[in-house]
């Protein structure tokens, strides 16, 4: 059971969890197997501390010897895997080639052994013992298309590209049998820049096996110097053909397929559907965008430790040169407040579902110890386009989320103006703020618009701050009284007397499904208040953290100086005409068809200019 759950969580790369695991087994059995592999991976692919993994290396080769002295596929795996991960580190490499020399001594009729052996020769930078071994390999079988390429392999870093290039013609001419390999796509590049000197032939190569072998393509674009660099070292050429297979297979292990058709994006990347055993959603960021290394990887550690109904779920996480790849549970239902515009129509009883989903979600990461920070409906996906009552909805951004301590005091201010608790604007908060939030996207939910609102940012915040709001006697007088008393607990101004979310959810309106309400939908007025609403902030996405954002002053100078370049007048205000004429200076010579409409949207305050706010 240890065994299983190690693995389990070293797939989830749950590393600290995984290596406790790998502990509690080395207890009970000190050469344990999969606790020792699980420990030099650890150290080669998470530390990079070689010269530690060679020592802990050394225990899983005495362990393998003494437990499991014929199972030779399972040394080969061994040495596979660490040698392609340790980089030139000859101790490793020394100790995986002795590896396979042993299973060759013991098995000596196997070809796919010598194969082995000979690509760790090729590591080593031996090359003319590795070309032997590999001739003795395709004597055994002469079908061994590994140790074929192998042989090609040496030839060309001996400079003999010639007799390289004519054999692998050959190889090419069958590969529409034995598939495309990352082998030969390496070995033809290598020719393309070491005969001709043709880069870009080089890497279309590369790019083309690897969207047909892992249907992701992966960033070769190191450019020409770079390339040259790379090619120039034998080691270097050597240990890339054989970490080439090893990429490919373990991506094929996974067992992902990505659709190429886009289901979203945003300032953080794209979002796809990709196929495993279930349909899941991919999310691509380029690295270059990670502006914030450590929060982007605090959010994801945060993730990875959330696991409920309705809280969205990080699967694996993977990554390449140029992006990072987040698989995560896919919802197609849509956003919270665009579900409600489609159905026209919205019961309380509705929103007393709804709200128990929300709550229960935050209930659960207040009692891991996590506070959102940043609660608004657009953070909520439903799973599918069921009934409401029958759909499940998930909390899916934790951009803003952070770790607490109980009586502890947050102090960083970030949120988004409607939603956003006084305290968090104090600089001195704590988990009771995301029940405020919630207390407004269930204001929000019953009424079509918030509880605190105004014209501007600042007019909002001002609101927020004084915490007073009221209830308009003709948009509430289809609702509960039952509802209105927890929205009054969940904006209690002073925070110790505010409502938990176990109380929250405690609550009857939640636990009966507002047991009080009138069989009737809410206010007339509810779905185009909520549609105008939700028009006016559409694009206001790009804008997460308006309150003190993470933004460094250098960055502010620059948006600063952005607008200031544009404003060819002066006057403080951009017009469609200034920003058109900067788009066109900037290079843009296709001006979006809908770019009045963006304008509009932008325009928060209906003034016809885009002001400074707006702007940022």
């Amino acid at each position: 059971a240890l065994v299983e759950k190690a693995k389990t969580l070293m797939m989830t790369a749950d590393w600290d969890q995984a290596l406790e695991s790998a502990g509690r087994l080395q207890q009970q059995e000190p050469n344990n197997i999969e606790a020792l592999r699980l420990n030099v991976l650890f150290l080669l692919s998470r530390e990079s501390r070689c010269d530690a993994a060679a020592e802990k290396l050394q225990e899983l080769v005495a362990a393998l010897q003494q437990l499991e002295p014929k199972n030779h596929d399972l040394v080969m795996s061994c040495a596979q895997l660490f040698s392609r991960l340790a980089g030139r580190h000859k101790g490793i490499l020394a100790i995986t080639s002795s590896m396979m020399e042993r299973v060759t001594h013991l098995a000596p009729d196997q070809a796919k052994y010598l194969t082995e052996l000979g690509y760790q020769q090729v590591l080593l930078g031996e090359l003319p013992k590795a070309e032997q071994t590999f001739h003795a390999a395709v004597a055994k079988d002469e079908e061994d298309v590994r140790a074929l390429y192998g042989i090609i392999s040496c030839r060309v870093q001996e400079g003999n590209l010639d007799d390289a290039e004519e054999q692998l013609e050959f190889l090419s001419e069958i590969q529409v049998s034995v598939g495309k390999s990352p082998d030969l796509a390496f070995l033809q590049s290598l020719i393309a820049w070491r005969k001709r000197g043709d880069v870009e032939a080089a890497l279309n190569l590369l790019n083309e096996t690897f969207v047909e072998e892992v249907e992701v393509e992966v960033d070769l674009d190191a450019g020409e110097q770079g390339f040259a660099e790379a090619l120039r070292d034998p080691a270097e050429e050597a240990a890339a053909i054989a970490r080439a297979e090893v990429h490919v297979e373990a991506a094929g292990a996974a067992g992902y397929t990505v659709d190429k058709k886009k289901l979203g994006e945003g300032s953080y990347g794209t979002v796809s559907m990709c196929s495993h055993k279930d349909s899941l959603a991919v999310k691509s960021i380029a690295k270059k965008d990670i502006k914030q290394k450590e929060r982007f990887q605090q959010e994801i550690d945060l993730m990875k430790l959330l696991d409920h109904p309705n809280i969205i779920k990080l699967y694996e996480t993977f990554e390449d040169r140029k992006n990072i790849y987040l698989v995560m549970e896919l919802c197609t239902g849509g956003e919270l407040f665009d579900r409600i515009i489609e159905l026209q129509s919205f019961t309380e009883v509705q929103a007393a579902i709804v709200m128990k989903q929300i709550l229960g979600g935050i209930s659960y990461m207040h009692a891991s110890k996590i506070c959102h920070r940043d609660l608004k409906p657009e953070n909520f996906l439903f799973t599918n386009k069921d009934p409401i009552e029958k759909s499940t909805l998930k909390i899916i951004d934790f951009g803003l989320a952070s770790k607490f301590k109980e009586g502890g005091v947050l102090s960083t201010k970030a949120g988004t103006p409607y939603y956003v608790a006084p305290q968090v604007l104090a600089g001195a908060y704590n988990q009771s703020a995301d029940l405020w939030s919630c207390g407004v996207i269930m204001f929000v939910l019953l009424v079509g618009y918030p509880p605190f609102h105004g014209e501007t940012d600042n007019e909002v915040l001002a609101k927020v701050k004084s915490g007073r709001f009221h209830f308009e006697a003709a948009d509430w007088k289809n609702v509960s009284e039952d509802a209105k008393y927890l929205i009054r607990q969940l904006l209690k101004m002073n925070p110790p007397e505010r409502y938990t979310a176990e109380q929250a959810l405690n609550h009857t309106w939640v636990v009966e499904k507002a047991p009080r309400a009138l069989n009737a939908p809410l206010s007339a007025g509810l779905v185009a208040n909520l549609q105008g609403f939700r028009s006016k902030n559409k694009l206001k996405k790009a804008a997460l953290h308006v309150i003190a954002s993470q933004m460094s002053d250098a960055q502010i100078k620059s948006l600063r100086d952005i607008f200031m370049s544009l404003d060819s007048d002066g006057d403080g205000l951009l017009t469609a005409k200034e920003l058109t004429d900067g788009m066109n200076k900037a290079g843009f010579t296709e001006i979006p068809a809908d770019f009045a409409a963006i304008l509009k949207d932008v325009d928060s305050n209906g003034s016809g200019v885009i002001d400074y706010t707006e702007f940022l």
